[in-house]
């Protein structure tokens, strides 16, 4: 694995002036301003951009069929990574933040799964690691997500029991 190299200030505006940066920030997660947000899902840097010594890490499970979409088990991932320092990408984050509500049906939700997908891959680009939910075998897209993963050599994770 590549170290991460410092980047100047002038290289850094240089990126984000790229036409790659300027439609992800639609992506902005909506909060009430009175409440600082928890996280921050930054998609604003291009595929490859390393930022210091923050690793990235996808989290891929499955999630239709499952309570609530199985978001507690993405949750506690999620809590675990970013106690180590991890920037953590997951599915069940950004779905929140475009209005999915968990306790609802896909349907009911209005929800594109198109764009979804979209984003889930696009999110493993950019990641250094991903992890491995339990069952993630029976899910086609963790399956997909998997394997992007090995084919462009980045860190596999499992959570304990999932293999």
């Amino acid at each position: 694995m590549n170290q991460a190299q410092p980047v100047t200030q002038e290289e850094a505006l240089g990126i984000l002036s790229s036409p790659m940066i300027l439609p992800s920030l639609r992506e902005i997660e909506p909060h009430d301003t009175d409440v600082p947000p928890t996280h921050i899902i930054d998609h604003t840097l291009p595929i490859g951009f390393k930022v210091g010594a923050i690793k990235t890490i996808y989290i891929a499970g499955p999630m239709r069929g499952y309570k609530d979409f199985n978001f507690p088990a993405f949750d506690a991932a999620t809590a675990m990574f970013r106690a180590d320092g991890w920037h953590v990408l997951i599915p069940a984050e950004h779905d929140r933040a475009m209005g999915f509500d968990p306790t609802k049906g896909i349907e009911e939700n209005r929800f594109d799964l198109e764009a979804a997908f979209r984003w889930d891959v696009e999110s493993v680009l950019r990641s250094d690691a991903i992890y491995m939910l339990r069952h993630w075998q029976l899910s086609e897209e963790a399956t997909l997500e998997y394997s992007l993963a090995k084919a462009i050599g980045i860190e596999i994770i499992y959570q304990v029991g999932s293999i």
